[in-house]
């Protein structure tokens, strides 16, 4: 199978360099790759174990020694800021956020950190926060349509807010 070959050369590069950020990043977004591909076909028991992997992949390849050399931080941390979003866990999503937004210019993955940091936001009902970062991540990326269903989502809030309060009645 295709896809299978890649995520093995990457699993044997990492395995002779642990310390390897480049080996294990690739492998993280390889590993994603095979596992969307195996959701789509058989399902999600293999696919999760897959997602599972290229979490910790990733984790493994912003952590390694020479990640300072590592030419993509800000996208690096902003996939896993996405990851730990995705998993519930939105302090460490917020904080590898902030390192995407930190690190070296790249504006697609800033306005991926700022969605995260909008949706960490709405978790703890800051509704004019979630508004300002979905802003920010439409201004830094104006084509990303995606971002607009996020943005909604205090302004939806808003609306129920000032229904149930009368506001609207007035």
């Amino acid at each position: 199978e295709t896809f299978s070959l890649a995520p093995k050369l990457f699993e044997e590069a990492a395995a002779k360099e642990p310390g390897s950020s480049y080996a294990h990043i690739f492998l993280a977004a390889d590993y994603k790759v095979l596992a969307i591909h195996k959701l789509k076909r058989e399902g999600a028991g293999l696919a999760a174990a897959l997602f599972t992997r290229s979490f910790e992949s990733l984790k493994a390849g912003i952590n390694a020694p020479d990640f300072d050399r590592y030419l993509h931080k800000a996208r690096a941390h902003a996939d896993l800021s996405k990851e730990y979003q995705q998993r519930g866990l939105l302090d460490q999503a917020a904080l590898e956020a902030h390192k995407a937004i930190a690190a070296d210019p790249d504006p697609v993955a800033w306005s991926d950190a700022h969605q995260v940091l909008g949706f960490v936001s709405l978790g703890s009902n800051d509704l004019d926060s979630a508004l300002r970062q979905f802003d920010e991540a439409l201004r830094l990326a104006p084509q990303a349509h995606g971002i607009q269903v996020g943005r909604a989502k205090p302004l939806l809030l808003y609306c129920d807010y000032w229904r149930s309060s009368g506001a609207m009645d007035k």
